[in-house]
């Protein structure tokens, strides 16, 4: 279980880091590097597990600390970021432990364009008004 504290902020895992920050005298999280303030553009992401991969980045999280938030094992949250659907309960897990809202996982359908269509054929696509 985390500690509040571990929950909000990032500590890092790496042996040698928490060495050298006990050796300074700081704090181990002001050794690595500062996350971006502003949280990534979802919607150039396509995909809920690249959603996912982003926002566990933005937090300066690995793999291992969003399963130990989320409740899960590092090998769901691998295949969430290759590619696998999530159910709504895991969603829900996911978006909680990164403390986002669960819409930023929303992902529109994708739209199946054949291969061999040409640019004359899009007037024959009807159109929503």
């Amino acid at each position: 279980m985390l500690s509040e504290y571990e929950h909000d902020h990032v500590v890092p895992r790496d042996p040698i880091k928490q060495r050298i920050a006990k050796a300074l005298g700081v704090p181990a999280e002001l050794l690595e590097p500062p996350r971006p303030a502003e949280m990534p553009d979802m919607s150039r992401l396509p995909t809920s597990g690249m959603r996912v991969d982003a926002l566990m980045r933005w937090r300066g999280w690995k793999q291992k600390d969003l399963s130990e938030r989320a409740g899960m094992a590092s090998s769901e949250i691998s295949e969430i970021i290759g590619g696998r659907a999530m159910k709504p309960q895991t969603t829900q897990r996911i978006a909680d432990a990164l403390g986002v809202p669960v819409a930023l996982f929303d992902v529109p359908a994708k739209i199946i364009v054949p291969r061999d269509i040409v640019l004359s054929d899009l007037s024959l696509i009807p159109t929503v008004a």
